[in-house]
């Protein structure tokens, strides 16, 4: 799938993945400054996931998202991200929930390939894994729960990429200073690109 394709789906439905987890923030403002930090230095100390789930993060954004002409996922630190977010937005019901459903998704990975893990794949094989499982994993009349877990996870990456800085002001349109508001114009009349949000 190329990439343009993967970001144009995506941006419809990224706005409203992380909903759930930042209304809590927006609910408690008055009792919290409701500021959220992200350390995006340390690229291999996980706040919230265990090491091989971080890991397992990283690899599986690095294949949606490569280094291409692009930024790529790691480039803008999308696993350090979505760690740093999830681990001060999530009550700590919703963290062992979410934890317990990567875990269920890196077992279902690691015995299709021979109990190995998908981070330790190297990137032609997982390129050709998850090109193989994606289609399935996303098939809506399937409903099965690996797929459900993939599909959240995918596009939590997906947002979470859309949402950074560089994207949002190199590879989308970006006006600091908004002017007039255009209703209905076509994406060409857009510059051919969408808005950052």
């Amino acid at each position: 799938m190329k990439r343009r394709k993967l970001i144009k789906i995506s941006a419809y439905s990224a706005t409203a993945l992380f909903a759930a987890p930042l209304s809590a923030v927006l609910i408690s403002g008055c009792k919290t400054d409701g500021s959220l930090e992200v350390n995006l230095d340390d690229h291999n100390s996980p706040v919230y996931f265990s090491q091989e789930q971080y890991e397992f993060i990283k690899s599986i954004a690095n294949t949606l998202l490569p280094e291409t002409d692009t930024v790529g996922a790691e480039s803008v630190g999308v696993a350090q991200i979505m760690d740093g977010i999830l681990a001060q937005v999530f009550t700590e019901k919703q963290k062992k929930e979410y934890t317990d459903k990567i875990s269920t998704l890196m077992n279902t990975i690691n015995k299709d390939n021979e109990n190995r893990t998908y981070s330790s794949l190297d990137t032609d094989a997982q390129s050709a894994y998850l090109t193989k499982m994606d289609p399935i994993w996303r098939d809506s009349e399937a409903g099965n729960e690996t797929g459900q877990i993939y599909q959240d996870l995918r596009s939590r990456i997906i947002s979470t990429y859309l949402a950074t800085e560089e994207v949002g002001t190199t590879l989308l349109n970006y006006l600091p200073v908004p002017g007039e508001y255009q209703a209905c114009i076509t994406l060409e009349e857009a510059g051919g690109k969408a808005w950052t949000l």
